[in-house]
């Protein structure tokens, strides 16, 4: 009115003419759309913390509603404080198989571990993975892997012999080797019994005449031994005892 100069409110600004006071929420910025068009919007990252001039929140921060301050994405919610923000204008979630980075700026992809929400990657339980090496989402138990792979060598599909698969911390599946098979949690191989043998994936019991080879992969038959070798339990091969001959 032209009788006395007042300070704006904190989230706003003077008109370029001095004559009134603007809302810092109005004020225009320039974004690229997903076609590339760049195009006017109002709000943004600006703020106003003594009325003097709308300045934008840098990168990792977000206005907040009265626009007098910026805010720390990891302190809108201090119980949950995974949000980041690019461009300092909106706080927002990573997706799935990301995380917020520390400064709170952009999103990092999990690599050997997971992230379901967006919030943090974490290590995948034991006798588990990773669905994907990178950006993954959830887990997998080796046992399903082992499941998978064992089902099409059995239908013939893949040519390969059976597999049983264990993890620690997280890490990726591996085979058990021949003459052992993965423990109960499929955390660890352990060795077949006496009698036993396996391919790396279960155990199984030598037929009578036959003991397990030294390495517990395999059957091989007492004949090889001699005529007069005989097992009647799979365990071990033996000898007849003199004028007598196996079964």
């Amino acid at each position: 009115d032209g009788v006395l100069c007042r300070d704006c409110f904190p989230g706003q600004e003077p008109l370029a003419d001095a004559t009134a006071c603007s809302d810092c929420s109005s004020k225009l910025y320039e974004v690229v759309d997903a076609d590339g068009t760049l195009i006017s919007m109002q709000g943004g990252p600006y703020h106003s913390t003594d009325g003097s001039s709308c300045d934008a929140c840098s990168a990792g921060y977000q206005p907040t509603a009265e626009r007098d301050r910026c805010e720390l994405c990891g302190a809108i919610n201090i119980s949950d404080p995974y949000y980041y923000s690019p461009d300092g204008v909106e706080c927002q979630r990573c997706g799935p198989g990301y995380a917020v980075n520390p400064a709170k700026t952009g999103c990092s992809v999990c690599v050997g571990q997971f992230s379901a929400d967006g919030k943090q990657c974490s290590i995948c339980p034991n006798g588990q993975q990773p669905t994907t090496p990178s950006g993954a989402a959830a887990c997998v138990a080796c046992a399903e892997l082992s499941q998978r792979h064992n089902t099409r060598v059995d239908n013939g599909t893949l040519s390969s012999a059976r597999v049983g698969k264990v993890s620690m911390n997280g890490a990726v599946c591996s085979d058990c080797a021949a003459g052992k098979m993965p423990n109960a949690d499929n955390t660890e191989c352990v060795s077949c019994a006496d009698g036993e043998y396996s391919v790396g994936d279960e155990c199984r019991q030598c037929a009578p005449g036959t003991e397990t080879s030294a390495d517990k992969s395999r059957c091989d038959s007492c004949l090889v031994q001699g005529l007069n070798s005989y097992s009647l339990d799979g365990v071990s091969c033996e000898q007849c005892w003199p004028n007598s001959e196996p079964l």
